[in-house]
């Protein structure tokens, strides 16, 4: 970063920040729990602001220190964050001024002690003020992120520097990123997908300019975005309210979407309005560093304009492999799980060997793969992947990756019942629009969605809860999810 002194490295809020800057705050701040030079010490520092540019002093300071960061969001329930921290190993947890109190209430009642550190105020720090600590004992991981667990209980996954200067690397050489590149940067911090906005910008000199949740053609067009990435219902949503008309984002040479399943309207919306932009839908989950699939769009010139866009092929130096859920064959091609390996790919989730063995397959050759859960086809004449479904009740909400039985988890917790259920509701496009949770045994508390909110983040928290006498069954005795997903679209 020290090559960019000079330019503009974030942009929030009419505020620049230069990389002179940047780096000056961030060295202070390392400087002030020191490098990591101790093969026995935590791996991770927990970093949790208010403000995006804060969070983004908070990862730099932590791996110039020689750690890996854990992002965590000011507006994570208290329990929550305090089980992640912990579990996490981190013995710092740095916030802003504007976060101090959720990260006091995070902390207190550990049975660790935990140290607080705050920011230092941008532009306070002389670039001569602090030199660089220097690890003698650096962590191999790069970040730590926590995904919804399907027993109420989340997934740490950690992602070594390897696999993020591959996933980095191979961005910028096929985007041609460079320093007159202005990022959006439109997702929140602990989603893993807001690492491209972040490291892909700063690794060539760009500008990542921090997004507001009003109009997306007034923020592009206000912060002259040219690389703009984020999850397709934020297009959906733009060309909903008429704010995507054709031509109305000139200034756009990339559009990239992940997270969700991208349709064809909104890919071909995207690039009327962005004529001069490379349109590509990526797909990856965490565990698999951003995305590690790419397929570039060619406007279907509104041909099935429901259709999902593919999710295409592969990095390179990695493969993937199509398992049948039902005879465990493998092939290279047809339908079945999604299985893929590489330099990618992370080893195994954080102290849970069970979890990491039940995640990954052997194939004959003895390649490692980690399987998704996703349901694929693919295309033996083009080797085109497309996107099918899930195989088990794990959902997208606005990117979110989710695991029903979290909230299943948290439901049983909070009310007593001794069946519970949550299901998705969907719209036209099999989205999904919110969530619907059914209990029996017990009433619904008053102020369950409050209750709920101590423990799940509010994406999580269903928008209605039924209480049922009986559940539904299939043949098998096994609980009905499609009866209580039909039922769910009736209640809203």
């Amino acid at each position: 970063m020290t090559r960019f002194a000079d330019r503009t490295a974030i942009v929030s809020d009419d505020q620049e920040i230069s990389y002179l800057e940047f780096l000056a705050s961030a060295t202070e701040l390392a400087t002030r729990f020191g490098p990591r030079s101790d093969e026995r010490a935590p791996h991770f520092i927990a970093i949790c602001a208010g403000d995006p540019p804060n969070q983004f002093i908070g990862h730099a300071a932590a791996l110039i220190a020689g750690y890996g960061y854990l992002p965590i969001a000011a507006s994570t329930p208290p329990s929550r964050a305090a089980e992640i921290i912990a579990r996490s190993g981190a013995g710092v947890v740095v916030c802003d001024h504007s976060s101090r109190s959720d990260v006091q209430q995070m902390v207190t009642g550990g049975t660790t002690p935990i140290e607080v550190i705050e920011i230092p105020t941008i532009g306070s720090s002389p670039p001569t003020s602090a030199s660089p600590p220097t690890p003698t004992n650096a962590s191999p991981f790069a970040y730590l992120l926590f995904t919804s667990g399907s027993t109420g209980r989340p997934k740490g996954v950690p992602i070594r520097h390897e696999s993020i200067v591959h996933y980095l690397n191979h961005v910028s050489m096929r985007y041609g990123l460079g320093p007159e590149d202005r990022f959006s940067q439109l997702f929140p911090t602990t989603f893993d997908l807001s690492i491209f906005d972040q490291f892909a910008c700063w690794s060539v000199g760009g500008s990542v300019h921090v997004g507001e949740s009003r109009s997306l053609e007034s923020y592009v067009h206000r912060h002259r975005i040219t690389v703009l990435f984020c999850v397709p219902s934020r297009v959906r949503l733009a060309s909903q309210v008429g704010d995507l008309l054709p031509g109305s984002l000139p200034s756009v040479r990339l559009a990239l979407f992940c997270g969700e399943a991208l349709r064809n309207r909104e890919a071909d919306a995207m690039a009327l309005a962005a004529p001069a932009a490379t349109v590509e839908n990526l797909y990856g989950p965490t565990e698999a560093t951003l995305s590690c699939l790419m397929h570039r769009h060619t406007p279907t010139n509104g041909e099935d304009p429901a259709g999902i866009v593919p999710i295409g092929t592969p990095h390179a130096d990695h493969e993937v492999a199509i398992r049948d859920p039902a005879s465990g064959q493998w092939s290279n091609r047809g339908r079945g799980e999604l299985l893929i390996a590489g330099p990618q790919v992370f080893d195994g989730y954080w102290q849970e060997p069970s979890k990491t063995a039940e995640a990954f397959a052997t194939s004959s050759d003895g390649v490692r793969f980690y399987r998704t859960g996703d349901l694929v086809e693919r295309i033996a004449d083009t080797g085109d992947v497309h996107f099918l479904g899930r195989l088990d009740t794990q959902i997208k909400i606005l990117g979110h990756r989710v695991e029903l039985g979290e909230i299943d988890a948290a439901l049983m917790t909070h009310t007593g019942a001794d069946t519970v259920a949550t299901v998705a509701v969907r719209d036209s496009d099999g989205e999904v629009e919110l969530l619907v949770g059914f209990i029996r045994g017990a009433d619904a508390p008053t102020d369950l969605r409050s209750r709920l909110g101590e423990t799940l983040p509010r994406y999580m928290i269903p928008a209605h809860v039924e209480v049922l006498t009986e559940f539904p069954l299939n043949a098998s005795g096994k609980i009905d999810r499609r009866a209580l997903e039909r039922h769910a679209a009736e209640l809203v």
